[in-house]
Formats: structure tokens, C-alpha cells, sequence
């Protein structure tokens, strides 16, 4: 926004330059003797058609085309034409920036956006943080729970290494080689 009202007084130096240049050529292209009306308003004529020409190839943007009525007065024209374009200068300059400030209800109307946009990201941040926390807390449940699995498979093995080696040692105890014993219990101790 602040470059608007440099951009507005750059064009208005412009126009006023070739504001002032038109009606500078105007005034001394005129004669100095004004013998008759019908000479100066061929004159006038042909200033119009000039500023007219001028005017064409700079109709790509804003054209302003300052032309006076009266053959009398060339550099006056010219200073009220620079005084036109300066005013509009000015005005538009001092437009933009009231225009850049806003009133006071378009401030309270921008802080309370403002002020739910932060509460919407505080409740949206506040959101995020306790589904991470659940996230967390169901990973190490589920850690604990494997960590479970793991020390039960371990004792298991253990309890199943226990269990052979009371079974082997049952065995070795009941093959004691007696006299009264079968072949058949003899092979089976073996």
C-alpha cells in the first residue's frame, strides 16, 4: 500500500512535465502579434490538434489533455495546468492514505479475526499435543506389553528347561539296572 501514493506522484510529475512542455511549444509557436481573432483561434485550432496527437500515442493508460480556450496567456495556462496537476496529485496522495488507515471499527473487526485465528491455532496446537500424548502413552503400552510377552516366553523356557531336566533325572533314576528288570526296561534305560 505505501507504494501507491509514490506511484500517483510519479505519474503526476510525468503529466505535469509533458503538461508544461505542450503548453510551453504552444506559447512560442504562437505569433506575437495578434492581428486578428481568425489567426489566433487557427492557432488555438491547430494547439488542440497538436495536443491531441500527443495525446494518441500515450493512450495505452491515463491520458490528460489540458487545453485552454484562450490564446492569451500560454505560460499561465501552463502554471494552472501544473496547478491541476499537482492538486490532483496531492488529493490522490492524501486519498491513499486515509485510505491506508483504517477506521477504528475495521481494526476491532481485523483484532477480533486476528484474536480467533490465534484461538483456532491454540485449540488446533492444544489438539495436536494430546493426540501426540495418546500416541505416546499407546507406544509404550504397547512396549510394556511386548516387554510382558518377552520376560512370559522367557519363563516359559525356563520352566520347559526345568521340566526336562526333571523328567531326565526321573528317568536316570528309575534306569537303575536291577536283576529283575527286562530286557525290554533294560534297552529303554539306555
Amino acid at each position: 500500500m505505501p507504494a501507491k501514493p509514490i506511484v500517483q506522484v510519479l505519474i503526476a510529475a510525468t503529466l505535469l512535465a509533458f503538461a508544461s512542455a505542450s503548453m510551453a511549444g504552444r506559447a512560442g509557436s504562437k505569433s506575437s502579434s495578434s492581428s486578428s481573432s481568425a489567426s489566433s483561434k487557427s492557432s488555438s485550432s491547430s494547439a488542440k490538434k497538436a495536443d491531441q496527437e500527443e495525446a494518441k500515442p500515450a493512450s495505452k493508460g491515463v491520458s490528460i489533455n489540458y487545453s485552454s480556450g484562450s490564446s492569451s496567456s500560454g505560460s499561465s495556462a501552463a502554471g494552472t495546468a501544473a496547478a491541476v496537476a499537482a492538486g490532483a496529485a496531492i488529493g490522490a496522495a492524501a486519498g491513499s492514505a486515509a485510505a491506508a488507515k483504517p477506521s477504528p471499527e475495521e481494526e476491532q473487526k481485523r483484532a477480533e479475526q486476528q484474536r480467533k485465528e490465534l484461538e483456532a491455532s491454540r485449540l488446533a496446537d492444544d489438539k495436536r499435543k494430546a493426540e501426540e500424548a495418546r500416541k505416546r502413552e499407546e507406544i509404550d503400552r504397547l512396549a510394556r506389553a511386548a516387554e510382558e510377552d518377552r520376560k512370559q516366553a522367557e519363563r516359559r523356557l525356563v520352566e520347559e528347561k526345568r521340566m526336562k531336566e526333571l523328567k531326565r533325572a526321573e528317568a536316570a533314576r528309575a534306569c537303575v539296572i536291577r536283576p529283575v528288570m527286562s530286557d525290554a526296561d533294560i534297552a529303554r534305560c539306555r
